[in-house]
């Protein structure tokens, strides 16, 4: 128990003087303010593309002896055109022919012209209905018959299945990216800028034993990588229901998760987050410099982000079982399940299990053959390590 409470000690020690670093606070906090900006950008987009196009007036070119009855107004401004007109762009779309054998051309490569088309159809059968409803009239139709019913438009569902579907996908897509990216930066700076500053030997003369010291670095820089992909999770959360709400034009109800789907993606995250600190602890204990281990790095987040989207194409494919054994994979697909309340309990033990069975077996066979102060000291930097990151 002592050892316990000394560990989490050491951990709140290593969190804090992490927390200190503006870049890596940067880094990890980056991803959780980008979606909150998505939806204000988003959403002031939606509103100015709106806005212009209540204020814009439409160009319908209409060649000789075109009836343009119920067709013109404030928003459609009928001119005399040919297709050459049309071509060169004066107007938006031109409508020709007589009678029945009416023309309507447009570009198709124009919004403008495209939103042209539709509004003019509308009108035309507007125009073609209240003409035969008035000669049925003349011939002694009910009126009454030929007003349109009233709809009562009720959805026997909601939204939320598909706003499931969508913050599933999304957190399985992103998360585990997050992931990565979030706990490299606590790595480097708590292993790498150590060795940089020259300040080792205050750690190694340290009255801690040193196995302690790594195993707090690990758990802090984890934790720090758990803390923002869940951030990462939450921002995104709020980005899909809002998108959901703007699309659908109606209340989307989602409950917050309740205890189960919450402690069910904290298990995920964190014993991914681990597995990650761990794999990045180790590739870059031949790290002296941040450059040399931002070059170590590339080749460990590769082999990281090829399960990860590994996992999203098993989403995709319905077949998230295959990827089970996959660390990384069944992170992001297990989310995903979770999510949208279709995770079996025994899968959510298998992939936690094996993902703190790895990191235990990675880390403990580094200590065990190289020692703990490899880690905290690095090991012998190769000479092609030094080339490729361009220092001497």
């Amino acid at each position: 128990m002592s050892s316990l409470v000394a560990l989490l000690h050491a951990t709140r020690i290593e969190l804090l003087r992490t927390l200190r670093d503006g870049s890596t606070l940067l880094m990890m906090g980056f991803p959780v303010l980008l979606y909150p900006a998505m939806i204000w950008g988003l959403t002031q987009a939606g509103l100015y593309i709106d806005e212009a196009r209540d204020r814009e007036t439409l160009v319908l070119g209409v060649a000789d002896g075109v009836d343009t009855e119920g067709l013109g107004d404030d928003k459609v401004q009928i001119v005399p055109a040919t297709l050459e007109t049309l071509d060169a762009g004066d107007v938006d779309a031109l409508l020709a022919g007589a009678g029945d054998g009416l023309e309507l051309h447009y570009r198709a490569g124009s919004p403008r012209s495209r939103r042209t088309r539709r509004v003019v159809e509308d009108r035309i059968e507007a125009r073609n209905t209240e003409r035969v409803d008035a000669a049925a009239v003349e011939k002694g139709a009910d009126a009454a018959l030929l007003a349109p019913l009233e709809v009562d438009v009720d959805a026997i569902d909601d939204a939320t299945p598909l706003v499931q579907f969508l913050i599933g996908l999304f957190a399985c897509a992103f998360v585990p990216m997050s992931i990565i990216v979030s706990t490299y930066s606590p790595v480097v700076e708590l292993f790498v800028a150590e060795r940089e500053r020259g300040s080792i030997e205050t750690t190694l003369c340290a009255p801690i034993p040193r196995s302690r010291i790594v195993y707090a670095r690990v758990l802090a820089a984890a934790l720090l990588g758990s803390l923002a992909a869940l951030g990462n999770l939450g921002a995104l959360w709020i980005t899909v229901l809002h998108g959901a709400v703007l699309v659908v034009e109606d209340p989307v109800s989602l409950p917050f998760p309740g205890p189960v789907v919450l402690g069910t993606i904290l298990a995920l995250v964190l014993s991914a987050a681990l597995l990650v600190a761990v794999l990045m602890s180790v590739a870059l204990s031949a790290a002296r410099t941040h450059r040399e281990g931002q070059t170590l790095a590339n080749f460990v987040l590769l082999p990281l982000i090829v399960p990860s989207m590994a996992g999203m194409l098993a989403v995709i494919s319905e077949s998230s079982r295959d990827v089970l054994f996959v660390p990384i994979a069944h992170t992001g697909t297990l989310l995903y399940a979770a999510i949208r309340h279709e995770l079996v309990a025994t899968d959510l033990f298998v992939a936690v299990g094996l993902d703190l069975a790895l990191a235990a077996l990675v880390l403990g066979g580094w200590m065990a053959t190289l020692g703990p102060t490899s880690l905290i000291e690095g090991i012998q930097r190769p000479a092609w390590l030094a080339r490729l990151a361009g220092e001497s």
